[in-house]
């Protein structure tokens, strides 16, 4: 069966561990249940549950498809900071030293001049894609949230 991620008010009772451990594809989906039932509290923001958000087990696929396994926990988190796991989401839509670049989708990829068109990084697996290429090349530094997250030093 598949799985993914979507959020209740029980949300804040799973760790980042259980979603660490479904990245490695080491959940029992009888134990999700089990989990949701329990009352763990002071943990993570996610819980788990057979195919209910689609998108989201989309997202989560695609990173363990281009990212190194060492990384898959860190892109979900920046991936979820940057645009709360929206394909869809545009955000910084004003100009920035003088230049319109919004940013698209999951890794909230800056359109800037040079980089890829809107419709392309409005692609999901283009855009994991991407984001992966500029990880290799740049680290964590180009997402905001990597610095929250304390990826960035």
């Amino acid at each position: 069966k598949k799985f993914s991620v979507y959020k209740t008010e029980d949300s804040q009772k799973l760790g980042s561990f259980y979603i660490s451990k479904f990245l490695m594809g080491n959940v029992d989906e009888n134990r999700v249940d089990t989990l949701r039932q329990n009352d763990i509290q002071n943990q993570a923001t996610d819980i788990l549950q057979p195919t209910i958000n689609p998108v989201t087990l989309d997202a989560m696929e695609l990173i363990k498809k281009y990212f190194p396994p060492d990384q898959w926990q860190n892109a979900l988190a920046v991936a979820k900071g940057e645009s709360g796991l929206d394909p869809n989401a545009k955000g910084d839509d004003y100009p920035i030293n003088g230049i319109h670049a919004p940013s698209y989708g999951y890794f909230q990829i800056r359109g800037l001049p040079g980089r890829p068109a809107k419709e392309q990084l409005l692609n999901p697996e283009f855009n994991v894609k991407y984001a992966a290429d500029l990880y290799r090349q740049q680290g964590w530094k180009p997402w905001t949230v990597a610095r929250k997250l304390g990826l960035v030093k």
